[in-house]
C-alpha cells in the first residue's frame, strides 16, 4: 500500500517585486487559483520555487503566508528544504513545525557527491529525527548524486514516514524499476514521464510543470492518465510536447534555471505574476511570454486562454 495518495502536486513559484521582496497579494492570488482550479497538494521552495536561493527571512515570510492560505483554502501544504548545510535543513524543518507544518520536500547537499552511508546520514537526522513528519524526497541531478531505486528501496525500509519520491527517471525500464523497488513510496513524475507509467499500467503521482499553465486542460490529461484512456493520453502528451519545445526555443538563453521557465506557466493563469528570478540568475521578458501565449493560442488554444492575451495588451 502506498504511503501518500496518487494526485497531482503542483509547485507555486514566488512572484518578486523590482526590489526582490515577496509579491505578497500576487502569491496569495496564485495559491488560490491553484487550490480552486488545479489540485489541494502544493509546495513551495523546489527548483521553480527557488528554495536553492531564499534567504532564512524571506523562508520564514513566505512558509507562513504559503501555510495561511493553504489552511484557509483547504490544501495541504508541502515545505520544500534545500541547503548545503544540514543544519539549516534541520533549523527550517523546526521552525516549519512550531508553525504547524509536516509534510516536507528534502534534496540531498549539493557541494559534493554522498555516499551512501552519508545519504543514510542525511535521512536519519531528518526523516529520523521528525517522526511526527512525512517527507518526499527530490531526485535532483543538482545534487551530484541520484539515488537508485534499490537504494530507495533501502531507505524506505529504514525511514517509515519516508513517503514519496520526486524523479526525472525516463526511460520506461527506469520507470519500472523505481516502482517496483519502492513500491510503498508514491513517485511523482513530471508529464511525458507520467505518461509512460500509464502506459505501463504503473500507478504514479503527477508532478506537474507545463500542463499547470491552463488547469482544465491539466486536469483533463491526468485523467485520461489515471483512467488508462491511452489514445487520448497521447495526444495530450504530444501537445504538452509541442508547447515545451516552442518554449525552449522562445526563451532561448535568457532563462536557463527551471523557474524561469516555470514562471511563464504562472503567469499564463495570472497576468500579474512577474517573471524575474533572484539574482544572480536571468529571466525571460514579458516580449517572450506574450510571443509565447500567442503561440500557444493560435497552435493550441485549449492550453491558452485568450483572456491571458487581452490582459497583457
Amino acid at each position: 500500500m502506498k504511503r501518500y495518495k496518487q494526485c497531482i502536486l503542483a509547485t507555486c513559484p514566488v512572484p518578486w517585486d523590482e526590489d526582490y521582496q515577496l509579491e505578497e497579494a500576487v502569491f496569495r492570488r496564485q495559491i488560490r487559483h491553484i487550490l480552486q482550479h488545479g489540485t489541494r497538494n502544493i509546495y513551495i521552495f523546489g527548483t521553480a520555487g527557488e528554495g536553492y536561493a531564499v534567504s532564512d527571512s524571506q523562508f520564514d515570510r513566505i512558509t507562513r503566508v504559503f501555510y495561511e492560505e493553504m489552511k484557509d483554502g483547504g490544501g495541504e501544504p508541502m515545505i520544500g528544504v534545500i541547503s548545503l548545510s544540514l543544519q539549516t535543513v534541520i533549523e527550517r524543518i523546526e521552525a516549519s513545525r512550531r508553525r504547524g507544518l509536516r509534510l516536507f520536500q528534502l534534496s540531498l547537499p549539493a557541494w559534493g557527491e554522498c555516499t551512501f552511508s552519508e545519504i543514510r546520514r542525511f535521512f536519519t537526522e531528518t526523516s529520523g529525527r521528525f517522526k511526527d513528519c512525512s517527507f518526499l524526497h527530490y531526485n535532483s541531478p543538482r545534487s551530484k548524486r541520484l539515488i537508485t531505486p534499490n537504494e530507495y528501496q533501502l531507505l524506505a525500509e529504514e525511514f517509515e514516514n519516508l513517503i514519496a519520491t520526486k524523479n526525472g527517471a525516463g526511460l520506461p525500464f527506469q520507470i519500472l524499476s523505481l516502482v517496483r523497488k519502492a513500491p510503498t513510496m508514491q513517485h511523482f513524475l513530471t508529464e511525458f514521464n507520467f505518461a509512460t507509467a500509464c502506459s505501463l499500467g504503473l500507478q504514479a503521482g503527477l508532478l506537474i510543470s507545463v500542463a499547470s499553465m491552463h488547469w482544465e486542460s491539466a486536469n483533463r490529461f491526468y485523467q485520461a492518465g489515471t483512467d488508462r484512456r491511452l489514445s487520448e493520453l497521447s495526444r495530450y502528451t504530444s501537445q504538452l510536447e509541442d508547447i515545451l519545445n516552442n518554449l525552449f526555443r522562445i526563451v532561448g538563453p535568457q532563462g536557463h534555471v527551471d523557474g524561469a521557465y516555470d514562471k511563464f506557466f504562472a503567469k499564463a493563469a495570472n497576468p500579474r505574476f512577474p517573471l524575474r528570478l533572484l539574482p544572480p540568475y536571468g529571466w525571460a521578458q514579458e516580449e517572450s511570454f506574450t510571443e509565447f501565449m500567442h503561440w500557444t493560442l493560435e497552435h493550441y488554444p485549449q492550453w491558452a486562454d485568450e483572456n491571458i492575451i487581452t490582459a497583457k495588451e
